[in-house]
């Protein structure tokens, strides 16, 4: 779904959510989807950054 909605595999996250006409990818915190909500950027979306599924080396 990630490349259906044009996110590069570099920026995809762990997550995707659909929100109002809004794509949502990673864990973006609350604050910031109610700001984009609010705010209603010509824009396709956010991104967070990638998610870790182990610890760093």
């Amino acid at each position: 779904m990630s490349r259906e909605e044009g996110i590069p595999p570099e920026a995809d996250g762990c997550l995707l959510s659909f929100i109002d006409g809004y794509v949502v990818s990673g864990h973006v915190p609350v604050g910031t989807v109610n700001k984009l909500l609010t705010e209603r950027p010509d824009i396709k979306g956010h991104d967070a950054a990638r998610c870790r599924w182990a610890p760093p080396a």
